[in-house]
Protein backbone atom coordinates (compact mmCIF):
# COMPACT_ATOMS: atom_id res chain seq x y z
CA UNK A 1 0.00 0.00 0.00
CA UNK A 2 2.82 2.53 1.19
CA UNK A 3 4.42 2.22 -2.57
CA UNK A 4 1.14 2.72 -4.50
CA UNK A 5 0.89 5.80 -6.64
CA UNK A 6 -1.92 7.39 -5.02
CA UNK A 7 -0.75 7.10 -1.48
CA UNK A 8 2.50 8.60 -2.90
CA UNK A 9 0.70 11.48 -4.20
CA UNK A 10 -1.63 12.17 -1.34
CA UNK A 11 1.96 12.58 0.98
CA UNK A 12 3.68 15.11 -1.36
CA UNK A 13 0.70 16.91 -1.58
CA UNK A 14 0.32 17.08 2.18
CA UNK A 15 4.11 17.51 2.37
CA UNK A 16 3.78 20.54 -0.41
CA UNK A 17 1.08 22.38 1.53
CA UNK A 18 2.70 22.21 5.18
CA UNK A 19 5.72 23.54 3.24
CA UNK A 20 3.83 26.78 1.50
CA UNK A 21 1.75 27.22 4.85
CA UNK A 22 4.97 29.04 5.70
CA UNK A 23 6.96 29.51 8.89
CA UNK A 24 10.53 28.05 7.97
CA UNK A 25 12.15 24.91 7.68
CA UNK A 26 11.45 23.74 10.80
CA UNK A 27 7.94 23.22 10.09
CA UNK A 28 7.60 20.84 7.30
CA UNK A 29 9.73 18.11 6.09
CA UNK A 30 11.95 17.99 2.77
CA UNK A 31 11.43 14.13 2.22
CA UNK A 32 9.45 11.21 4.39
CA UNK A 33 10.29 7.17 4.14
CA UNK A 34 6.82 5.55 5.01
CA UNK A 35 7.18 2.90 7.56
CA UNK A 36 5.93 -0.67 7.11
CA UNK A 37 5.92 -1.19 10.78
CA UNK A 38 4.78 1.32 13.55
CA UNK A 39 6.83 2.43 16.06
CA UNK A 40 7.55 -0.40 18.70
CA UNK A 41 6.89 -0.07 22.53
CA UNK A 42 8.59 -3.31 22.90
CA UNK A 43 11.59 -2.00 21.45
CA UNK A 44 11.72 0.94 23.33
CA UNK A 45 10.62 3.46 20.19
CA UNK A 46 7.64 4.33 22.50
CA UNK A 47 7.15 5.94 25.93
CA UNK A 48 5.44 4.98 28.42
CA UNK A 49 3.04 8.46 27.98
CA UNK A 50 2.57 6.94 24.28
CA UNK A 51 5.66 9.71 22.92
CA UNK A 52 7.93 8.50 20.53
CA UNK A 53 11.62 8.17 21.78
CA UNK A 54 13.58 9.50 18.89
CA UNK A 55 17.16 8.06 20.10
CA UNK A 56 15.98 4.57 20.40
CA UNK A 57 13.65 5.06 16.81
CA UNK A 58 17.36 6.54 15.46
CA UNK A 59 19.49 3.45 16.76
CA UNK A 60 16.39 0.60 16.08
CA UNK A 61 16.42 1.99 12.28
CA UNK A 62 19.17 3.99 11.18
CA UNK A 63 19.16 2.09 8.06
CA UNK A 64 16.28 3.69 7.24
CA UNK A 65 17.73 6.78 8.40
CA UNK A 66 20.52 6.63 6.14
CA UNK A 67 18.23 5.94 3.31
CA UNK A 68 16.03 8.84 3.70
CA UNK A 69 19.21 11.17 3.91
CA UNK A 70 20.83 9.69 1.15
CA UNK A 71 21.36 12.07 -1.68
CA UNK A 72 20.23 11.27 -4.19
CA UNK A 73 17.03 10.04 -1.94
CA UNK A 74 16.63 6.10 -1.74
CA UNK A 75 13.75 4.69 -3.56
CA UNK A 76 10.46 4.67 -1.39
CA UNK A 77 11.57 8.05 0.01
CA UNK A 78 9.54 10.79 -0.80
CA UNK A 79 10.67 14.13 -0.99
CA UNK A 80 9.78 18.04 -2.73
Amino acid sequence: MLAHAEVRAAVEQGMRILKTEGGGSSTFAPRSLPLEEPPSIDVGEITDKGYIYQRAVLVQRQALVQMRHADPPSAGVIGI
